[in-house]
């Protein structure tokens, strides 16, 4: 069991093990193949004329054409400086997720098993789990999660798990995930749905026009984040007692969202992967993190960042 309030943030290398793009593959689904496969999805929409889908299709091949030589890497910043792409944007992104989510993979099934942090958390949440009367137990884990990611698949990943190490107790799982699975899951910029127990469609569901044009709206690109999530985003910074950066790239307009730097009151321990990253890339990390701190406290923690990968990392430090 988790027993330290512990503040996982998610970027898009969190999800990678289990089929989810990068920001850097998302930008080349997105230009060399959204407009295929969204050509595809128009022309199985109400056999609507070749005409129509000619005519829809204008503003997609534009905007690819244009977010691939724009040279930005990441979509979000993409559409931020250009708001009139905002709409074929999210529709961009949502078949890209939906594509990805139905080919994803957990468990022995993922590419690389080695890599497979969602197990790792999993095992930890239920460690000394012996009787059914235990699956009332997983809610007192101390853990909460943000995430940059429009996925859903961790929250997927633990019902799904939940209901397979409680097998005999799943209907009772089904009509009390939420309170069985109590753990706060905020999307920063929205979500492509909610999780099926919570409300959502099923996961893996079949894209389609309307499925697609539906989902879009629950994406929310930079400028669009609600108000009130940045009560939520300060209250876990204020309640955890650990804070672990996973697949995060800490690209500036993400961790301006955070509130960093100056988001942390005082002094606890930070951890973070930076796979791929130069010694020179990790050393400003950490100094980027430390200025978030308190001027008189801000080099009495020296934060934990390594180039590992998520699993290896939490091996070592969760």
């Amino acid at each position: 069991m988790i027993t330290e309030e512990t503040l996982l943030i998610l970027g898009a290398g969190a999800s990678k093990p289990y089929g989810f793009p990068t920001g850097r593959e998302l930008r080349t689904y997105i230009f060399s193949e959204f407009c295929n496969d969204y050509e595809k999805i128009l022309r199985e929409y109400e056999k609507r004329s070749e005409t129509w889908i000619l005519k829809s299709m204008l503003e997609p091949k534009e905007f690819a054409e244009a977010f691939k030589k724009s040279s930005i890497p990441s979509i979000d910043q993409f559409l931020a400086l250009n708001p009139n792409f905002q709409n074929v944007g999210k529709i961009a992104i949502a078949t890209a997720i939906l594509k990805y989510e139905k080919e994803s993979r957990f468990r022995e099934d993922i590419d690389n098993h080695s890599k497979d942090w969602y197990s790792l958390l999993y095992e930890k949440m239920i460690e000394g789990y012996s009787s059914p009367n235990s699956l009332e137990r997983l809610g007192r884990n101390k853990v909460s999660f943000m995430t940059f990611n429009y996925d859903r698949s961790l929250e997927h990943f633990l019902y799904e798990s939940l209901w397979n190490s409680f097998y005999e107790e799943k209907d009772k799982i089904a009509l009390s995930a939420k309170k069985l699975i109590p753990f706060p899951f905020v999307h920063i910029y929205g979500y492509i749905d909610k999780p099926v127990w919570d409300g959502g469609s099923q996961y893996r569901v079949e894209s389609c026009y309307k499925t697609i044009h539906q989902l879009k709206e629950n994406i929310k690109v930079i400028g669009e984040r609600p108000g009130v999530q940045t009560e939520e985003i300060a209250k876990l910074f204020a309640w955890a007692k650990r804070i672990f950066f996973l697949g995060f790239g800490f690209a500036p307009e993400n961790t301006k969202v955070l509130g960093l730097p100056g988001i942390i009151s005082y002094t606890k321990p930070i951890y973070g992967t930076a796979q791929s990253f130069t010694k020179h890339e990790i050393q400003k990390v950490k100094e980027f993190i430390q200025r978030s701190f308190p001027k008189d406290r801000r080099f009495e923690t020296n934060p934990i960042i390594e180039d590992k990968d998520c699993y290896q990392f939490l091996r070592d430090h969760l």
